[in-house]
């Protein structure tokens, strides 16, 4: 403590009287009042100062007078009108301390305000953070200068460094490293600068080197008068999800090269609706107006606007490729007519990584060869039917177990039995007769040979009249 003599010194533009009268009027104060040097060394307080015990920025319990000179260390020097926000050991009563210099600059008579009641209008401050300190995701708390005041526990575990050795520190200068995208630092710095609300993914480093992702949402941070007092960041580690993708990716440039050249169109379709992969035959035969390297990336949906005009309904195919619920299942073989007569063959299949959906890949296949082909096939089997329901001569088909399965008209008429009293019956239970059952189980064994012939058998018909036919029987393939 400074003697009589140096405390005086102190106060070169007063009298002793008027020192001695002031003095008594900070003893009865009844707001913390200190006055100190330049190195932060008490030389007098008042009653409401003398039991006055703090938390510093460090959250450690401390004397005012360890509080006034960690603030000389961090700072160099302390500033004139300084103002330094603290609260009591109890963290029932915060100060608003104001540094005042005296005019000879050796010193600072500094007066603490009680501003508990402005506290108390927003959810107390170190509750606050007391419900922080054990989120499980990474919390830190900066001031105006950027430097970090406050860390939570998950912060701690994930970066490896301790709680002392970020205090007073900025969170860019010990968590970038060697792959850290320097751009995206720099445009956030000036989003921070310009007190903007910031949402980024950046690649960080632990204390041991190790990288590691992270999403991060920043908010400034103001007091109720809207003095800005620093940032709060909530950070996300998705380094699982991130290498997940890079694995995902890699696959798909592989499975790109190898589908280029298809002629099936493939397009992978992200879980978030954008285009993961898609090949030229794709964009072919949807006609679109863009490459596969365009249209990486882009909204699946709206890439395939231009093709409308391919559909007879286009809502109806928008919602076969729009449909939440649908996307969850496999679906093959829709067969879609366009305007122009082609013919396409629409097939998805889900794709899922931990029962949770990732994507699906869309295949589109030209089917207007083979479709063509069975309308024609159908148009002649419809002319060839007629033409055997006209015949005269009475024609039945049999599987190789004697089952019948086609009758005509001519035949129906001959044995007086419907086609559907025929059809899915043996014929050796309705129409052989008992003496020839071993000539009809040659016969078919010689159609299983691929042999044909021509020969005469009797038959009985619905009324059990006995008939002669002459059959020529040929194997069918």
């Amino acid at each position: 403590m400074p003697n009589k003599k140096e405390r005086l010194e102190f106060f070169p533009f007063i009298s002793v009287d008027e020192l001695v009268g002031f003095a008594q009027g900070i003893i009865n104060s009844e707001a913390p009042l200190f006055f100190i040097n330049h190195k932060g060394i008490i030389f007098h307080k008042n009653a409401s100062a003398e039991a006055l015990k703090i938390i510093n920025f460090r959250r450690k319990n401390t004397s005012f007078e360890e509080f006034v000179q960690q603030l000389i260390a961090e700072n160099g020097s302390l500033p004139s009108n300084h103002v330094k926000e603290f609260l009591t050991e109890d963290l029932n009563t915060a100060y608003l301390a104001n540094f005042l210099p005296f005019p000879d600059k050796k010193g600072y008579m500094v007066y603490c305000r009680d501003i508990s009641a402005i506290h108390r209008k927003n959810v107390h401050y170190d509750t606050l953070l007391k419900l922080l300190k054990d989120a499980p995701f990474i919390e830190l708390i900066t001031d105006i200068k950027g430097n970090i005041t406050w860390v939570n526990n998950a912060f701690i575990k994930n970066t490896g460094y301790s709680f002392d050795e970020v205090i007073g520190k900025q969170p860019g200068n010990i968590l970038r490293g060697p792959e850290t995208d320097l751009e995206l630092f720099a445009t956030i710095d000036a989003k921070i600068q310009n007190k903007e609300t910031v949402n980024f993914v950046i690649l960080n480093y632990r204390k041991n080197g190790e990288a590691f992702w992270v999403k991060i949402y920043g908010k400034p941070i103001y007091s109720d008068n809207e003095i800005f007092k620093g940032y709060h960041f909530i950070q996300f580690d998705i380094t699982e999800q991130i290498e997940q993708q890079e694995l995902q990716q890699d696959a798909i440039s592989k499975y790109s090269a190898s589908c280029a050249a298809l002629k099936d169109g493939l397009l992978f379709e992200e879980a978030d609706g954008k285009i993961g992969f898609v090949n030229k035959a794709f964009c072919k035969i949807l006609e679109l107006n863009s490459t596969p390297e365009t249209l990486q990336k882009a909204d699946f949906l709206k890439s395939i606007e231009s093709a409308d005009k391919l559909f007879p309904d286009k809502n109806v195919f928008k919602e076969s490729v729009n449909n939440k619920k649908s996307k969850r299942r496999l679906q093959l073989g829709n067969i879609i007519k366009l305007t122009d007569g082609r013919y396409i063959k629409q097939d998805f299949y889900p794709l899922s990584q931990n029962d949770f959906y990732v994507g699906g890949l869309w295949r589109l296949s030209d089917v207007t060869v083979e479709k063509r082909y069975e309308e024609l096939l159908s148009r002649n089997e419809e002319k060839f039917q007629k033409i055997i329901n006209n015949m005269n001569l009475g024609l039945l088909e049999v599987s190789n177990n004697d089952e019948i399965l086609f009758a005509n008209k001519a035949f129906c008429d001959i044995t007086g039995f419907d086609a559907l009293e025929l059809i899915g019956n043996k014929t050796s239970d309705l129409l052989v007769v008992a003496d020839t059952e071993r000539l009809i189980t040659e016969k078919i064994e010689d159609r299983k040979q691929g042999k044909g012939d021509l020969y005469e058998i009797p038959i009985k018909d619905k009324n059990g009249k006995i008939k002669w036919l002459a059959i020529s029987g040929l194997p069918l393939y």
